[in-house]
């Protein structure tokens, strides 16, 4: 087993996609199961998989303000996109 690592397996092929393998023990300690969504990004030359937060349209995010609890100040609506808004 490589070093720092949990459990090992293999990538198997599944259709035109790959999959891989996870002990139940650590999906039950991240509060995981079949189906559920996960993200996978790449640290440091390593494969790491996070459970997925939830994702937001912008009714839901818009559904609990109420008045008032929008900016009025005009560089507030005038300014660009900071991170991965789409406009």
């Amino acid at each position: 087993m490589p070093m720092g690592a949990d459990a090992c397996g293999p990538v198997r092929a599944v259709g035109g996609s790959v999959s891989v393998t996870l002990p139940r023990q650590m999906l039950r300690t991240l509060g995981l199961a079949a189906g559920a969504s996960v993200a996978v990004t790449l640290e440091g030359g390593r494969l790491v998989l996070s459970p997925a937060g939830p994702r937001y349209t912008l009714d839901e995010l818009l559904a609990g303000m109420k008045a008032g609890d929008m900016p009025t100040a005009p560089e507030w609506s005038n300014a660009k996109p900071a991170g991965r808004e789409a406009w």
